[in-house]
């Protein structure tokens, strides 16, 4: 009998000595503010795309709202495991090879957007001269398709400068779609003329816990996206992309 609680007693040790570190499996993610998709109150688009994916995931994920500019340094000074989106500007600060990213949320394409009552802009070139109102840190994703005269107006937020626009303070603003689509109705830009189209992305350091998180994740969000899952989701906001995409 005392043979069989000492084997007993080894084997709980044993099994405590290598059980995992109940914070080996955290995620800590950064939510920036994008409009409509992800939000403070969680109601962002992506938020509930996430959400539902990583529901019965064998990972603790921590989602923080915050700033787009303490998202972004918090994330790369290694705060944070992954980010919402930002997955190019990441690549071009850190490293192509030390960032890894999810199967898309979503896709996204940067606009001109000018008062209604104006002509839709179809060229960067027509930017000269004007006030053009930007969001912090997005410009990143179409700098290159503009001249080094044009001067940006920046603020925090795209109601900021959906704001400005309406009391001519900025004579266009550039901004993505499907971010600005419940606001197209007030505003002029062409469809056919987008400065830059990407994808969003949970972009992730490049490390073992966060390559695991995303092999997980992505066949999720794939399946999601598949079944029609993202458009139910999404709503008018739904920005179609094709699935046959690959993992960075």
């Amino acid at each position: 009998m005392l043979k069989y609680y000492l084997i007993l007693l080894l084997c709980i040790f044993s099994s405590l000595v290598h059980a995992k570190s109940p914070d080996a499996q955290t995620i800590a993610i950064a939510a920036p503010h994008i409009t409509s998709l992800i939000e403070e109150d969680q109601s962002g688009i992506y938020q509930g795309i996430l959400n539902e994916a990583i529901s019965d995931m064998p990972f603790k994920i921590i989602q923080s709202y915050t700033p787009y500019k303490r998202a972004l340094v918090s994330f790369e000074q290694g705060h944070t495991d992954c980010i919402y989106s930002f997955t190019q500007v990441m690549q071009e600060k850190l490293g192509n090879e030390n960032i890894i990213a999810s199967f898309p949320l979503g896709a996204f394409a940067y606009y001109m957007f000018s008062p209604l009552d104006q002509s839709p802009l179809t060229s960067s070139s027509q930017l000269k001269g004007l006030n053009v109102g930007a969001v912090h840190v997005h410009e990143n994703y179409y700098k290159h398709r503009l001249s080094e005269k044009i001067k940006l107006d920046k603020v925090y937020k795209d109601a900021q400068n959906l704001k400005k626009l309406k009391v001519k303070r900025i004579d266009v603003m550039i901004a993505a779609l499907p971010d600005l689509q419940p606001f197209v109705d007030q505003l002029s830009y062409s469809a056919k003329h987008p400065l830059v189209e990407s994808y969003d992305r949970i972009t992730c350091h490049n490390k073992a816990l966060t390559q695991s998180f995303l092999d997980e994740l992505s066949p999720r969000l794939k399946r999601m996206k598949d079944s029609g899952r993202y458009k139910e989701i999404s709503g008018e906001l739904f920005f179609d992309f094709d699935s046959e995409y690959k993992q960075q």
